[in-house]
């Protein structure tokens, strides 16, 4: 289990349109097995985490909500309920990943489609060993 504190720059929608920082809080070894994603969702709520082993080699990938998100609602002149997407400009992430020796690293991805297509952006990367 790793936590990380993430800081952006602006309040954007796209975080790959803004500055990130991510800080390692903790790290620890939890027992137990991980709980296998059978249907990542992928959407621009959603964040890609790959562990990376020292070659930089792909170890293992991770979908995660986005924690920088609160959804808003209130009430219109109308009294009808509108919604908007509010963005935080700190947050903890809490990753869930499996304590592969080799990962040394983490890079961390937003998600936006283009042309009906997924595409990752990357945001940062963490040292975690």
């Amino acid at each position: 289990q790793i936590r990380l504190r993430w800081l952006t720059g602006t309040p954007s929608a796209d975080p790959a349109q803004t500055t990130n920082t991510f800080e390692l809080r903790s790290a620890e070894s939890l027992p137990g097995m991980l709980r296998r994603d059978r249907a990542p969702q992928l959407s621009t709520t959603t964040l890609v985490v790959v562990s990376l082993g020292g070659s930089g080699r792909e170890l293992h990938w991770r979908t995660v909500a986005d924690p920088r998100i609160v959804r808003s609602e209130a009430p219109t002149n109308t009294a009808e309920l509108t919604g908007e997407r509010l963005y935080y400009l700190e947050a903890d992430l809490l990753l869930q990943i499996p304590d592969l020796p080799d990962t040394t690293h983490l890079r961390l991805y937003s998600m936006r489609r283009q042309n009906g297509r997924v595409v990752l952006d990357a945001l940062g990367t963490v040292r975690v060993r």
